[in-house]
């Protein structure tokens, strides 16, 4: 995510009720002490009654968020450090709301998928979801969603936090994902559980199967034989999904080995056809240099061996017409 989007979730986030307005001419002190006792606190996040609690009213809160000391998350809620992605103030979001509804309620959908390390790709952010107990669930609001609590939950400690919280178990996160974000989005969070041994094949399809009646659990069934851990990025993801929606089986992680050299490719198709997904990896400095040399290197020792190679962006992989052309290219150059 761009730091222009992050810059957008805080801006909407630091609208808060008035504070009772006071002629206080010892602000400036009492805004001192109330940053240095907040300092000490063994947490990632403080209510406004915490604050209290400690004897730092609303207006000083108010201006440490100003000055960037402090993130407002919802009404009430801030947190004592400034998130560095999207993903992370989302999940300092969703620990907020999070501690405001009944106990024993958990992260859901996206907002657990984040709290157990998973890419989120294609779902909004904009709203937190939880999973609620009776009779809590079922409610829209602006901000977050309250679901049924169908699973026991898990704990998980959720990017830029460092205390554990509920959330419902990875196989059930990643369905939730795929349901709000679609077939890419369940895709992208799955073969990243896969890789890191979160979840199994089985476990998911049980999810999935708990899923059943749901919107959108159609293109998450069909896109669980897709499913594939060794795909090592996101992008290595999407392409091989992009591959298949055309028609073109590609195998995953081939290695190519030369007399004094062996590398591991992403995909090869027909036999010869590498296909490498190519991120966004800037060549910039001395040590973007040495890496421009060394790939050249790898590709050109590649082509030594008697295979093709293609590259592919971002882009080509959002592209389907696009991306067809550039396989197509490759190929009639055999």
């Amino acid at each position: 995510m761009t730091s222009e989007a992050l810059a957008g979730d805080l801006l909407r986030l630091r609208h808060d009720p008035p504070c009772p307005s006071t002629d206080d001419p010892g602000m400036a002190a009492r805004v001192e002490r109330a940053r240095r006792l907040l300092q000490d606190v063994p947490t990632d996040l403080i209510s406004t009654d915490g604050a209290r609690e400690l004897g730092i009213g609303c207006r000083e809160l108010r201006v440490l968020g100003a000055r960037g000391e402090l993130t407002r998350l919802t009404h009430g809620w801030y947190a004592l450090s400034a998130p560095a992605t999207r993903e992370e103030l989302h999940a300092l979001r969703a620990v907020a709301h999070l501690r405001r509804v009944r106990e024993g309620s958990a992260l859901s959908h996206q907002s657990a998928a984040i709290a157990h390390g998973l890419p989120v790709l294609d779902a909004s952010l904009d709203r937190v979801w939880l999973a609620v107990p009776p009779p809590e669930s079922r409610r829209v609001l602006k901000d977050v969603v309250h679901t049924d609590l169908r699973v026991e939950s898990v704990r998980a400690v959720a990017p830029g936090t460092v205390s554990p919280v509920l959330a419902v178990p990875a196989a059930h996160a990643i369905v939730g994902t795929g349901l709000n974000g679609g077939a890419r989005a369940f895709l992208a969070a799955g073969d990243a559980a896969l890789r890191l041994g979160l979840v199994t094949r089985g476990s998911i399809e049980a999810a999935v199967g708990s899923a059943r009646g749901l919107r959108g659990v159609g293109s998450v069934r069909a896109a669980v034989a897709h499913l594939d851990g060794r795909h090592e990025s996101v992008g290595e993801t999407l392409t091989r999904f992009a591959l298949r929606l055309l028609g073109v089986a590609a195998e995953p992680q081939v290695t190519i080995s030369g007399s004094d050299w062996s590398y591991r490719v992403d995909f090869v198709v027909d036999g010869d056809l590498v296909i490498e997904f190519d991120g966004a990896v800037k060549y910039d400095g001395a040590e973007g240099r040495d890496a421009l040399v060394a790939e050249k290197v790898r590709e050109d020792r590649i082509r030594s061996a008697g295979y093709r190679v293609l590259r592919v962006t971002w882009a080509d992989v959002m592209d389907p017409r696009r991306l067809a052309g550039l396989v197509a290219a490759a190929r009639d150059m055999g």
